[in-house]
């Protein structure tokens, strides 16, 4: 799966999870955001939610944010400087 997300002032999210939900994406995944201007943007954002990213391939271009307890489970190696609102 290819996601791109662009913004120029608001917010952008190639995959945006919140709430008590839970979002499995099984396949591979190529997420690409890009934010020009003011805006921001992120490959993936979990807001209390829990996101489970289990694909063989998998590939981020922009931030992962997680923010209330939110959960992202993924088989990449995530950077400490690469997520944000870690709680």
């Amino acid at each position: 799966m290819d996601l791109l997300a662009t913004t120029k002032d608001g917010s952008a999210f190639a995959v945006n999870v919140t709430g008590d939900t839970t979002v499995n994406l099984e396949g591979n995944l190529l997420a690409k955001v890009v934010a020009s201007g003011d805006g921001t943007a992120y490959s993936l954002m979990t807001d209390k939610g829990t996101l489970v990213v289990s694909g063989q391939n998998v590939a981020l271009s922009g931030d992962v944010a997680v923010q209330n307890a939110g959960l992202v489970i993924a088989p990449i190696p995530v950077r400490r400087s690469m997520v944000s609102g870690v709680s």
